[in-house]
């Protein structure tokens, strides 16, 4: 009952605005972390009574906002490891995190679902190709597949598997493993005996095009996109279907209209800070998303990117301005003046900020040669790199100590 509520909240043909009788909002899936069955189970239902979804009369046809809880075990962020949630949950603690599941399995009510959100573990593979860094000695964890089984056995709903491990992220992503994904979907069918098993895959998926080929090379039930839907919130939109030809002027008004539409629904629903702090109030969000959407305008626009990275920009009204401003400066460009700009080559996205050009990040290599970019390197970027050369100097004095210690 659990597993259909959930699919039928997520089903396609339901994308649009319009509610049934049955609905007052349209169901959501909660995603929460915790290493902590009783704190989980907390946590959950207080998301279903806010939610008004533990009241609703479930016999009657009533449809409750949320259709499931998901628990972390993805995120492969350092706050992950200090928190014990996530990746580092599921690679080093495997069986707290099928606790915390089994949990909110028999003591959230059937009509909600559970679900769980993974990464692949990491590999002897990835150990002997220097990978894991200082983790290279440790045991790796079970395979996938046995992943897979243990879950199930967790009584979760949907599987939602990224095709990478918590060690591929940032500048240190490479291409989404979708071979791996289809063995989860073909392991999870068959352990549970259920040819349909939902098994969400998750990774590389940077276009329409992208989500059509990872259903059909994975043959999983549907497609999660994380950071480049936060750039194009059009992602699953088919806009091929309608022969519509993607030119970087039609993107340059994409992105910009995404940017406008957003500080519309913050004027009218503005967002709250949370973790960003109160000092800049709920600006602090929309600066992040705004961010995202321009990224590759603001990169070819330093002033106005430091405008906006250094509180020049702190209220609605200056940030549609800055909207207008780069609208103008784009504006006065033919078309094929605009498509030499580097802000109209694909490696200028905010997907791609940590990819290095010509390096597909995706399972299947784009028919398109890649696009070899200069530029300067971001902020974020530079810092980055100088933490990945701050660890190689770590890892060789500890391996000098080693040797030093052998000898």
């Amino acid at each position: 009952l659990s597993r259909e509520r959930i699919l039928t909240a997520l089903r396609s043909d339901r994308t649009n605005d319009v509610l049934n009788e049955h609905e007052k909002v349209k169901q959501t899936i909660v995603q929460i972390a915790s290493h902590e069955p009783d704190v989980a189970v907390k946590a959950a239902y207080m998301i279903l009574e806010r939610s008004g979804s533990v009241q609703s009369d479930f016999t009657s046809g009533a449809v409750p906002p949320v259709a499931a809880i998901d628990l972390n075990l993805g995120c492969p962020q350092k706050i992950a490891r200090s928190g014990n949630y996530g990746s580092f949950l599921h690679d080093e603690n495997p069986q707290s995190a099928y606790d915390v599941l089994s949990k909110l399995r028999s003591e959230l009510p059937p009509e909600i679902g559970v679900t769980a959100k993974i990464r692949l573990p990491p590999t002897q593979a990835d150990a002997a190709a220097g990978k894991l860094g200082n983790e290279a000695r440790t045991i790796p964890p079970p395979n996938a597949e046995e992943r897979i089984h243990r879950l199930i056995d967790s009584g979760v709903d949907l599987i939602t598997v990224h095709g990478r491990t918590r060690f591929e992220n940032k500048v240190a992503v490479g291409a989404a493993n979708w071979d791996a994904i289809r063995r989860c979907v073909e392991a999870a069918r068959l352990y549970s005996g259920d040819k349909n098993f939902p098994i969400f895959a998750n990774g590389g998926i940077e276009s329409y095009n992208d989500v059509c080929r990872c259903l059909d090379e994975t043959g999983a039930s549907g497609v999660m996109s994380s950071e480049s839907l936060l750039e194009n919130p059009g992602l699953f939109r088919d806009t091929g279907s309608s022969g519509e030809i993607i030119t970087p002027r039609r993107v340059l008004e994409k992105q910009l209209g995404y940017a406008d539409m957003y500080l519309d629904y913050a004027t009218l629903f503005p967002p709250i800070p949370g973790s960003l702090g109160t000092k800049g109030g709920c600006f602090n969000v929309i600066r992040t998303h705004l961010f995202k959407f321009i990224h590759r305008y603001l990169e070819e626009n330093p002033d106005i990117r430091s405008s906006l990275g250094d509180n020049g920009v702190q209220t609605i009204k200056e940030a549609r301005d800055m909207i207008f401003e780069i609208r103008k400066r784009y504006n006065h460009l033919s078309d094929d003046e605009l498509a030499l700009r580097t802000s109209s080559k694909d490696q200028s996205s905010w997907y791609r900020r940590h990819r290095k050009p010509g390096r597909d990040t995706r399972a299947v290599q784009s028919s398109s040669k890649p696009v070899s970019i200069t530029r300067q390197l971001t902020v974020e970027e530079r810092k980055e790199e100088a933490k990945q050369r701050i660890q190689k100097l770590r890892e060789a004095r500890l391996n000098k100590s080693e040797v030093d210690v052998a000898a």
